[in-house]
């Protein structure tokens, strides 16, 4: 699970929220400097921060595995096939699943969501207003879940259990007045698919839907088909008792389509996939008669014995010995340095703003991986410049006197060109600065 470029905004607002500082509000920029950020995510950001203090990167890290972890065994726990054929879905999900494994708040959604269709699926329903409670201050994936308890109430509709139903409704109604406990309010609700819409119309890849080429998607693409292919095969259409009508089958059916709406969604379709094409393989091939096997509780105990000790060995030796792609130092102390003592205002690219966030706290950022605070055209222009290097308006606008910049790319060759001098270049990374006295002459011109 390695760190990323959120990771360390997400680390450095939850320092300002500990010390008291407003969690609607951007303090990282100097674009937007002051201005509104729909923060879904402020508890998560100061559990972020609390965790590193105690702990570092390690504790950090090993919380989230733990959960992710967690709902991968509430997902086996709702599965009652065979023991290989388990392993197998398991094993083909988790694939695709583990390119959404990073230290980020979408965690607690994948979580959350395991967890939420485990309660609906065996009715513990009573947790779940607290459960909304907590996780609308974590993620706003939250509207996610509460679209099981929709499903869950409509199945239960289905199979005629109206007194039940209306028991999982008012309970449903509760969670959602719950989500209501936040610093947004309410308007978590608009406001997340505000920002859903936003980050799809900005090309972030993320949120964009899952494709075909990729073969980390394959395992995806191909459970989902055997979801779709079996539950049609029990022909719901045609009967009420259809095992394809059970709460799970129909939920994870739901959940397809968010995942084809984004490609981070595909983990949490995944969650739900699995428990339901084991269920319908487990019908279909009449499975649940299984021969009684004897079992070698000696050779059980070693193997897991083994596999116990090279795991955490392993894991010893990554967070001891951290490998670059693990993210956790993503920038090199002389670029650090260079930055810190850069003439503001900076600017720098989309992906890299995090990590000055966190890492040069003295400078404010042209823009981050937030999305929330910036308007769309600021967006679209950062764009337009990268692509084209046609920098001057830009920068003109808000005062660029420096940048850090790939070294291959067309802006940082063009500034060069134009006579900005460079304060750091190694690693494939450049600081660039123009001169302040004539950069501040040019900008009152």
């Amino acid at each position: 699970m390695p760190a990323q470029n959120d990771t360390w905004w997400h680390l450095r607002q939850g320092e300002v929220i500990w010390n008291g500082g407003a969690p609607l509000q951007d303090s990282f920029s100097h674009t937007v400097n002051g201005g509104y950020w729909q923060n879904r995510e402020w508890l998560a950001q100061v559990l972020f921060y609390l965790l590193f203090r105690v702990g570092g990167l390690p504790l950090l890290t090993g919380v989230l595995a733990a959960l992710v972890t967690s709902a991968w065994y509430l997902s086996w726990s709702l599965m009652k096939g065979p023991t290989t054929q388990r392993l197998i879905l398991i094993a083909c999900a988790l694939i695709t699943s583990s390119i959404e494994w990073a230290l980020r708040p979408q965690v607690f959604t994948l979580f959350f969501v395991s967890a939420t269709a485990t309660m609906i699926a065996r009715r513990l329903w009573w947790p779940l207003p607290f459960v909304f409670l907590v996780w609308a201050n974590l993620h706003g994936g939250v509207v996610v879940g509460y679209g099981l308890i929709v499903v869950g109430t409509c199945c239960l509709i289905m199979h005629r259990e109206f007194r039940e139903a209306s028991k999982l409704g008012l309970i449903g109604l509760v969670a959602f007045l719950a989500t209501g406990f936040t610093p947004l309010g309410h308007r978590l609700w608009t406001d997340t698919w505000h920002a859903v819409d936003q980050m799809r119309q900005s090309g972030v890849l993320e949120f964009q839907p899952p494709t075909f080429g990729a073969p980390a998607l394959w395992p995806f693409w191909l459970l989902t088909a055997a979801l779709v292919a079996l539950a049609a095969a029990e022909r719901p259409w045609a009967s009420k008792d259809s095992p394809a009508h059970e709460f799970i089958v129909v939920s994870a059916l739901g959940m397809v389509l968010v995942g084809l709406v984004a490609l981070r969604n595909t983990p949490l379709t995944l969650l739900l996939a699995v428990p339901a094409v084991d269920a319908l393989l487990r019908r279909r091939l009449r499975a649940d008669a299984r021969p009684i096997r004897r079992e070698w509780h000696v050779l059980n105990a070693a193997v897991l014995a083994v596999v116990l000790i090279v795991g955490s060995s392993a894991v010893a030796y990554g967070w001891t010995y951290p490998a670059k792609r693990q993210g956790w130092n993503p920038m090199p102390a002389e670029a650090i340095h260079a930055i810190a003592a850069c003439p503001q205002n900076l600017y720098n690219r989309f992906d890299e703003g995090g990590f000055i966030i966190w890492f040069v706290p003295t400078q404010k950022v042209f823009i981050d991986s937030r999305f929330d605070p910036y308007p769309v055209e600021l967006l679209r222009a950062h764009v337009n410049v990268e692509r084209s290097g046609e920098y001057e308006e830009l920068f003109r606008r808000f005062a660029i006197h420096c940048a850090l910049l790939p070294r291959d790319s067309v802006l940082a060759t063009r500034l060069q060109r134009d006579g900005w001098g460079t304060s750091y270049d190694r690693d494939g990374w450049v600081v660039v600065q123009t001169n302040v006295a004539h950069a501040t002459a040019s900008t009152r011109q």
